[in-house]
């Protein structure tokens, strides 16, 4: 029996190793084949030895693909997302990339995500996303620098510089140069901090690994002079030479500009005739210029109108200048002043400052017209209508709140009407301009708004029962709450300032302040001071206390209503900062209004207190405290 039994036991042994050796001998045999048809695909592919043949490599990287070979895999879905000899099959190039990536492989889900970012049929961000941060987890530098552009781009998400500048710093100091040429672009050009010695660094770190944007990069700042180099055109001409080398787009047209700097004016035009042929549009516009200044060839109008048009057609500024100059004179063409001035707008809101010139003041006069023709007719029925409608205080009919809900909607509704006209001025106008267009559009808005309140309630049939409160008041009263308002309000502001200080926390500037020009003409002073102190607090106190607190006045207490009112006081002048002191403010003008019963009382205050701000501005701009 124990005989037996051994015999068995070393049966089962031989057969066990028998087995082992059939599957090894398997094993190898089938890796050895994935290996020969993956080596093979690789000389058809790249030509080793034999003529290139994608069709030849897509059928040997199949065949190792399907006996489980990862590279292969990836092989065939590059082939059919990219080869230019064998028709593209997203949809396959998908299914293999897939293959590849359920076997681990990075490079195949940053593929995927890069399929799902930029191929517009499949474009879906969320899933773009996903592949890139599966292939980031396995440290693929290229998914982290994609999440980046994710982040930054606002593509299926918010955009986010803070978190894209976290994936490109993260893949940068990894080495991966392209995240060091966009973190040296992003700490030169102010996206979230210029530092030029940081710029520098990093592209001197991308140009290292011959990559194209840093070689361009440490280029420009020999151009510039930035970083703390002297300007150095013949060391930016070798840089741009190098970075053309490497197949940098912009190189060509840079190298144009070191050659005009350096007066070389025959290597100047020929580089910028040849790229103008190549679809250049900002050389385009160049050779333009060159054409008509006779610089490095004969004068030749035609040829500049005909180059500025070509660019004007791709939307470049500089194009669209000097096509508008030729339209203006009528040089080669019939003079059009509509199509030169459409030219020269277009130009402006590209930050052309020649262009700025032409047609500021064009912006200036028409915001002029709309602004004057809105304050003044409302200033003046206002003033005249609470002149002539005065009534006792008790016996009159008033706002309710619904009415009060209406006014601020249409007083949010005209305050971003009106942005439009001053985000068009900060493309078109110098400081000066922007400053008396943005008092224009306070100045307007709120006219709009009592305008409407005016109409309301005459639909409503009690126009002579519009309770504004303009009733008469002694002089030496006046005097007095003003004197006392005034007094309170100083003292509160001091108050706020040491407590802030107290706790470290710095007030940024206003946007009235920032605004400010450094300098003010006759004329600016004169409309500054109007709008100021007297069209703007006229219509606020009509908006916010004659008519938005005697709404709430009727359902709330005294103390509720001046909160509430003077709550959206602040809330509407949009400044985190200054919240608090501006309901203060909000808060002492309803208070005015309920204890004299007059709304001349929170108009003058209000009159006051803006007119000691904007002199106090004035006078720091001047000295330069500001």
């Amino acid at each position: 029996m124990m005989i037996r039994n051994l015999f068995i036991v070393l049966f089962l042994l031989v057969l066990t190793q028998i087995s082992f050796c059939v599957t090894n001998n398997f094993t190898v045999s089938v890796i050895s084949k994935m290996d020969v048809l993956y080596d093979e695909g690789l000389n058809h592919y790249r030509g080793l030895g034999m003529p290139t043949n994608h069709t030849l490599a897509l059928q040997c990287f199949m065949a190792a693909g399907k006996l489980g070979h990862t590279d292969a895999c990836h092989k065939v879905g590059w082939i059919y997302n990219n080869s230019s000899t064998v028709s593209q099959d997203v949809d396959k190039a998908i299914l293999w990339y897939g293959k590849a990536s359920e076997m681990g492989l990075p490079k195949s889900m940053n593929n995927l995500g890069n399929i799902y970012q930029y191929k517009k049929k499949y474009r879906d961000y969320q899933k773009a996303r996903e592949w890139y941060s599966k292939a980031d987890d396995k440290n693929y530098l290229s998914a982290t620098y994609q999440l980046g552009v994710l982040a930054s781009k606002g593509r299926g998400m918010k955009s986010d510089q803070k978190l894209a500048e976290k994936y490109y710093l993260s893949a940068a100091k990894k080495g991966y140069a392209p995240a060091q040429a966009e973190m040296g672009f992003r700490n030169q050009e102010r996206i979230f901090g210029k530092d030029y010695k940081k710029a520098m660094e990093w592209y001197q770190k991308a140009a290292a690994q011959t990559n194209a944007r840093g070689i361009y990069g440490v280029g420009l700042m020999y151009y510039r002079g930035e970083a703390g180099v002297e300007i150095d055109y013949d060391k930016a001409i070798h840089y741009f030479l190098l970075a053309k080398k490497h197949k940098s787009p912009v190189a060509d047209y840079n190298l144009v500009l070191c050659y005009q700097k350096k007066s070389e004016t025959n290597k100047a035009f020929k580089l910028c005739s040849k790229i103008a042929t190549q679809n250049d549009v900002s050389a385009q516009a160049k050779l333009g210029y060159f054409y008509k200044k006779g610089y490095g060839t004969t004068q030749n109008l035609e040829k500049a109108f005909y180059w500025y048009s070509q660019a004007a057609k791709k939307g470049n500024p500089y194009g669209l200048y000097g096509a508008g100059t030729f339209y203006e004179a009528g040089t080669l063409c019939d003079t059009n002043l509509f199509k030169a001035y459409s030219y020269y707008f277009r130009a402006a809101l590209k930050e052309h400052k020649l262009a700025i010139e032409k047609v500021g003041w064009i912006v200036m006069f028409f915001t002029g017209i709309i602004c004057f023709g809105v304050c003044f007719p409302g200033f003046v029925i206002v003033i005249f209508y609470g002149i002539f409608t005065r009534k006792s205080y008790a016996k009159r009919k008033t706002w309710t709140i619904p009415d009060a809900v209406i006014l601020i909607l249409c007083m949010i509704a005209f305050q971003i009407i009106f942005s439009g006209f001053y985000l068009a001025s900060t493309k078109i106008c110098d400081n000066q301009m922007q400053f008396s267009i943005i008092l224009g559009i306070a100045a307007a808005g709120n006219s709009l708004v009592v305008f409407l309140a005016i109409y309301f309630s005459k639909l409503r049939k009690w126009l002579t029962s519009f309770q504004l409160c303009f009733n008469k008041i002694k002089v030496g009263r006046i005097l007095k709450w003003i004197a006392l308002s005034l007094a309170v309000v100083f003292l509160f502001n001091i108050l706020y300032a040491l407590t802030l200080n107290f706790f470290g926390i710095e007030v940024p500037p206003d946007n009235f302040e920032e605004l400010m020009p450094d300098k003010f003409t006759p004329s600016l002073l004169l409309w500054t001071y109007l709008t100021v102190t007297i069209i703007v607090p006229i219509t606020e106190e009509i908006i916010f206390r004659g008519i938005l607190y005697k709404a709430f006045r009727q359902r709330w207490s005294v103390r509720l209503s001046i909160i509430i009112s003077s709550a959206i006081f602040a809330l509407i002048h949009m400044e985190f900062y200054r919240f608090i002191p501006l309901m203060f403010i909000g808060a002492v003008a309803a208070y005015l209004l309920e204890k004299t019963k007059s709304i001349y009382i929170p108009i003058i205050f209000h009159a006051a207190i803006n007119a000691m701000s904007i002199s106090l501005l004035i006078m720091m701009k001047k000295f330069g405290y500001v």
